[in-house]
C-alpha cells in the first residue's frame, strides 16, 4: 500500500455522499385562491420531514432555513409544516414505508439510506430537471457528480445541499503514551501505529457494525478510495455491482484485521453510540467520524 493516506486520514472523503431534498408528487392545500390576473403568489403549505432535530449540529441550520425562507421573496406566501423524526435510521424506515403507502410529505431528505431508487420507481417524486435547466445560474452551483448522484435515467430527482467529509480524530495523549510522535501518513504506517498502541495496552480504534456501520464504513471507503486510480474510480461509482476488484478485497481484509486485533470487544453489534463513548472517554486512540 504505497498510496499515501494523508489527505484521507486527515480528511476522509467517502465518494460523493450527497444528502438531497426530493420533491414529492403530493397535493398541497392552499390557504386561498387567486385570480389569473393577480400578481400575488398563491398561498401554499408545504410539508417537510426531517431528522435534523434535537441536539444534532445540523438542527440549528435547518431551523434557520425554515424560519427564513417564508420571509424571502421566493418564499412569499409559503407556509412550512415540519415533521421532526429523531434518528436517521428511524427516518429512513418511515420514508420507505411512506413511499409504499403513497402518503409522502412534499419535501423529504433522501440522506444516505439509498431509497432514491425506490422513490423514483414508485413514481411519487418529481422530475426536477426542467427547473434546473430553466435556471442555469442555480444549476451552476452544483458540480456534475452531485447532480449525477441524484439522477436516474438522465433525470434529476434531488437537490444536493451538502457533502459529508469524514475526519480521523486521534488522542494525542494516548499517542504520546505509546511513543508515537506523529499521525501516520500511509496505511502501512497506520497499522504499525495500531500495533504500537496495542503493545502499550491501548485500544487503537473505535468501530461499529449496527445501523449504517458509520465509523467502519468511513474507514472502508477511505481504504478503497486511496488505493490508487482504480479504487478511487470505484468509490466514485454510484451503486457499483462488482466487489471483486483487488482494491475492494484488500480493504475488506484490512477492516477484518482491525476487528480481529485493534478495536473494542463490543464493536460488533454496536451502533454509533458505542464507539463515540469509547473515544470521548479516552478508552481508544482513534475514531473516524464526520466533520
Amino acid at each position: 500500500m504505497k498510496q499515501t493516506t494523508k489527505r484521507i486520514l486527515v480528511a476522509m472523503v467517502c465518494g460523493v455522499m450527497t444528502l438531497n431534498l426530493m420533491g414529492c408528487n403530493t397535493k398541497t392545500e392552499s390557504a386561498s385562491t387567486s385570480t389569473a390576473t393577480s400578481t400575488k403568489k398563491q398561498p401554499v403549505t408545504l410539508k417537510i420531514a426531517t431528522y435534523w432535530v434535537g441536539t444534532l449540529p445540523e438542527a440549528a441550520f435547518f431551523k434557520k432555513l425554515v424560519e427564513e425562507f417564508p420571509k424571502s421573496k421566493l418564499g412569499e406566501g409559503v407556509t412550512l409544516e415540519v415533521e421532526e423524526i429523531p434518528g436517521a435510521d428511524a427516518y429512513a424506515q418511515k420514508m420507505k414505508l411512506l413511499i409504499s403507502s403513497g402518503d409522502l410529505p412534499d419535501i423529504i431528505q433522501a440522506t444516505g439510506a439509498n431509497y432514491l431508487d425506490l422513490a423514483v420507481k414508485s413514481g411519487k417524486v418529481t422530475d426536477l430537471t426542467p427547473y434546473f435547466n430553466a435556471d442555469e445560474d442555480w444549476k451552476g452551483l452544483f458540480d456534475q457528480k452531485s447532480l449525477d448522484y441524484n439522477s436516474r435515467d438522465g433525470k434529476i430527482y434531488g437537490v444536493p445541499y451538502t457533502k459529508e467529509v469524514g475526519t480521523m480524530y486521534y488522542n494525542k495523549e494516548l499517542f504520546k503514551k505509546a511513543g508515537i510522535a506523529e499521525f501516520p501518513k500511509t496505511w502501512d504506517e497506520f497499522f504499525i501505529v495500531c500495533e504500537k498502541l496495542k503493545a502499550a495496552n491501548i485500544t487503537p480504534i473505535a468501530l461499529d457494525t449496527a445501523e449504517y456501520g458509520w465509523f467502519t464504513s468511513l474507514m472502508l471507503c477511505s481504504m478503497i478510495g486511496t488505493s490508487g486510480t482504480n479504487g478511487n474510480k470505484w468509490m466514485n461509482t454510484a451503486f457499483p455491482k462488482d466487489y471483486t476488484s483487488p482494491e475492494v478485497i484488500s480493504a475488506f481484509a484490512n477492516i477484518q484485521k482491525l476487528f480481529k486485533n485493534y478495536t473494542t470487544k463490543d464493536a460488533v453489534g454496536g451502533n454509533w453510540v458505542v464507539p463515540t463513548n469509547h473515544f470521548e472517554k479516552g478508552e481508544v486512540a482513534m475514531i473516524a467520524n464526520g466533520p
